[in-house]
């Protein structure tokens, strides 16, 4: 089954769900270690997503300017 493709405010949401199960009382090992794997990738996809849109951003006002 293929996994649907988050959206920026999806991958928040996702990574602050995890902050705040990282934050609570729950301390399964194994379920720590998933979410914090995720909430890298996560991170990492919103980073590159981020330095994209600022690229596009430049580019415009690059084009713009001449």
């Amino acid at each position: 089954m293929a996994k649907k493709k988050l959206t920026y405010s999806e991958k928040i949401e996702e990574i602050e769900s995890i902050i705040e199960y990282i934050e609570s009382d729950q301390t399964d090992v194994d379920i720590l270690r998933a979410k914090i794997s995720l909430a890298a990738e996560l991170l990492a996809q919103c980073k590159g997503e981020l330095k994209s849109t600022e690229q596009e951003i430049q580019t415009l006002l690059d084009d713009d300017s001449e």
